[in-house]
C-alpha cells in the first residue's frame, strides 16, 4: 500500500479509524504506513475548530512523514506556535513543497520564521489565505532577504494589507526569480498596487499570473496599468480584478488603445463587476485581448442570449456566465 493523498482527523491521528482517500483506513493501519503520505489534507468543515497547533506536534514528532510534501490544513485554531513547530531545523514539516495555512491566526512573526535562511529550502507554494498579515509580512515574503527563494505561488489574500503594501517593489530587488502566481485579493490596495507591480519587473521577473480581486481598482487604474507597457504587462496571462465596484463598462473603452500591449492575457477574470452586454460587443474587436481564451463574467449583468455573435467572430474564447 503506497496511497500518495491522505485525508484525516484528529481522531485518526490519535490512532482511531476513519475512511481515507481511495482505501479504507481501520485500526490495524500499521504506523509504518505514514511513510508513504505524500498529500495530507485537513480541509474539511470538520477540522476548523478540532485541529490546532497540538496536530502539527503529533505530525511531527510522532509519525514518520519522510514522504509528505503537501500540507493543506483549514483551521481556526492554528497561529505562530504552528509555524515555529514546522520550520524546527529537524522537523520532517520543514521539508514540505507545499504548505497551505488557511483562515488561521498567523501574524507577521510567522511569516518571519517561514522567510529564515533555510526555514523552508524547497517550498514553491504557498497559501496563507485569510491570517493576522500586514504589509510587513509582504516585503518579507517578497523582500531580497526572504529565504523563500524557489517559491513559485504565492497567496496571502484576505489580509488588509494596506495601500502602501507593494511600493517597495519598485526600488527593490527579490529573491523571488521564480514567482510566477500573486495573489493579493482583498488587501486593501488600490490602483498603486497596479503600478507597483508594472514597474517592479526588477524584483519579480518571472510574474505572469496576478489576483487582484475585490481591491479598490478603477477603470482608469487598468487602463493605465496597460499603458505603462511594461515586461510584465506584456507578459501577464491571468489577470483577475473581480469584485471590484469601481469596475465597469467603461474599462473596455479605455482599453481600445493600451489594451493592445495586454497581448499575452489569456485568462480575465471579472466576476461580480457592473457589466453589461456591452462587454461583450467590444470584444468583437480582434485587438482586445487577441490571446484571450477565458473570459470570467458570472455574477454580472451580461445575458446569455447575447453571447451568439461574439461565439461566432472568436469561437476559440470561452465567457463563463
Amino acid at each position: 500500500m503506497e496511497p500518495q493523498q491522505y485525508w484525516t482527523h484528529e481522531g485518526f491521528l490519535e490512532g482511531m479509524g476513519r475512511e481515507a482517500a481511495g482505501f479504507a483506513v481501520d485500526e490495524s493501519w500499521e504506523l509504518e504506513h505514514w511513510a508513504f503520505v505524500e498529500d495530507l489534507r485537513l480541509c474539511d468543515p470538520y477540522f476548523f475548530y478540532s485541529v490546532g497547533n497540538q496536530t502539527l506536534r503529533l505530525l511531527n514528532d510522532g509519525r514518520p512523514l519522510e514522504a509528505l510534501r503537501s500540507l493543506v490544513i483549514d483551521s481556526a485554531l492554528l497561529d505562530d506556535s504552528a509555524v515555529e513547530i514546522i520550520t524546527r531545523p529537524d522537523s520532517y514539516l520543514s521539508r514540505l513543497m507545499k504548505l497551505w495555512v488557511r483562515w488561521s491566526e498567523v501574524t507577521d512573526e510567522g511569516v518571519r520564521m517561514l522567510c529564515e535562511p533555510d526555514a523552508m529550502p524547497i517550498l514553491n507554494d504557498l497559501n496563507l489565505r485569510q491570517n493576522w498579515l500586514s504589509g510587513e509580512s509582504l516585503r518579507l515574503l517578497l523582500g531580497r532577504g526572504t529565504g523563500l527563494c524557489h517559491l513559485v505561488r504565492l497567496c496571502v489574500a484576505q489580509n488588509y494589507l494596506g495601500p502602501a503594501a507593494t511600493e517597495f517593489l519598485r526600488h527593490e530587488d527579490s529573491a523571488l526569480v521564480n514567482l510566477e502566481a500573486l495573489n493579493l485579493g482583498f488587501c486593501g490596495l488600490n490602483h498603486r498596487a497596479l503600478m507597483d507591480l508594472a514597474h517592479g519587473d526588477r524584483a519579480l521577473p518571472s510574474l505572469h499570473r496576478i489576483g487582484l480581486a475585490g481591491n479598490q481598482i478603477s477603470d482608469e487604474d487598468l487602463a493605465c496599468f496597460a499603458a505603462s507597457g511594461t515586461p510584465l504587462v506584456k507578459r501577464i496571462t491571468h489577470l483577475d480584478v473581480s469584485d471590484s465596484p469601481r469596475v465597469s463598462d467603461e474599462m473596455f473603452d479605455l482599453l481600445e488603445g493600451p489594451g493592445q500591449n495586454l497581448t499575452a492575457i489569456t485568462r480575465l477574470s471579472l466576476r461580480r463587476n457592473d457589466l453589461t452586454d456591452h462587454v461583450l460587443r467590444r470584444m468583437l474587436f480582434p485587438d482586445m485581448f487577441p490571446a484571450l481564451r477565458v473570459l470570467d463574467l458570472r455574477g454580472t449583468q451580461v445575458r446569455e442570449s447575447s453571447l451568439g455573435e461574439l461565439n461566432r467572430h472568436r469561437p476559440r474564447l470561452r465567457v463563463m456566465l
